[in-house]
């Protein structure tokens, strides 16, 4: 059965643009103008795969208000928490859109005027996320053997953790964080170093989810620990940023670049799907 997506998108050319080129890829596509209109449909049994979202549409919800409230309609018609999928696509540059998509967790965030490869390529990851997230815990688990850590892993630390690295890369590819990406990327490094090394709980993750979204100015610097042992170099740290920003590096090799950077030369080479993501990402 396709992939079942909702477009909503009030250029009409673009909306036609799209449309077709996600049923030129053989997904079932529903495209609607405004968010009163997605929220008008009946909705799908089963839901849809992944919406596609401008962010200013005409009426009273712009893109992600519309996302939420369509979760929220979902849960109320099936009894339980509905996650929805959605990638952003915006020529409109603010702080507090980029915050709330990150919130609710939308998976990605690219900006106009974008290519067909590159709307295509971001729509086949958000479709196949479930993957990316157990091929990360996977090498996590790895990791732990190889090192005979005996971590204990909090069950809630794994989805806090999720959401986090998440929420942070959507940031980056939103523009939103220029300044303060190099201090939150160490700051999730010590966070990545318990995982394999020690106790692991929700705890540090959701602070730092927290820290995160409460970002109100960009502009104000916030300076890592400068005194950690083995923390990124910070023009190492901004090539990558910049990477990440422009979609050289997708949402799956993200989670797993932190890994790849704190790995010795040992682990690298026993794990060619480390080493080439260290190559992606830091070489």
């Amino acid at each position: 059965m396709p992939a079942h997506i909702l477009l909503i998108e009030d250029n009409e050319s673009l909306r036609e643009l799209v449309q077709f080129a996600l049923e030129d890829q053989d997904y079932l596509v529903t495209a609607v103008v405004t968010g009163e209109q997605a929220l008008q449909l009946p909705l799908p049994q089963p839901l849809w795969d992944l919406i596609v979202t401008d962010v200013r549409l005409p009426g009273r919800y712009d893109g992600p208000q519309t996302v939420q409230q369509l979760r929220q309609n979902a849960a109320a018609q099936t009894g339980q928490k509905v996650k929805l999928p959605f990638l952003v696509m915006t020529g409109f540059a603010s702080l507090s859109v980029p915050l709330f998509s990150a919130r609710l967790l939308a998976y990605d965030y690219i900006y106009k005027p974008f290519s067909q490869d590159q709307l295509l390529e971001a729509v086949a990851r958000g479709l196949k996320r479930g993957e990316g997230i157990s091929r990360g815990e996977k090498v996590l688990a790895w990791l732990s053997g190889l090192r005979q850590s005996k971590a204990a892993v909090d069950p809630a630390a794994r989805q806090a953790r999720q959401e986090c690295w998440q929420q942070f890369y959507v940031l980056i590819r939103s523009r939103a964080l220029k300044l303060t990406g190099l201090y939150f990327w160490d700051e999730m490094e010590k966070l990545e170093a318990s995982w394999t090394e020690g106790v692991v709980k929700a705890d540090g993750y959701r602070r730092l989810q927290q820290e995160i979204l409460s970002v109100t100015d960009d502009k104000k610097m916030r300076t890592p620990d400068s005194q950690r042992e083995g923390r990124v170099d910070t023009k190492v740290y901004q090539a990558f940023h910049d990477r990440v920003e422009h979609g050289l590096i997708d949402d799956h090799t993200f989670f797993l670049a932190c890994s790849a950077r704190l790995a010795s030369a040992q682990e690298l080479e026993k794990s060619p799907d480390l080493a080439a993501i260290h190559g992606r990402c830091w070489t």
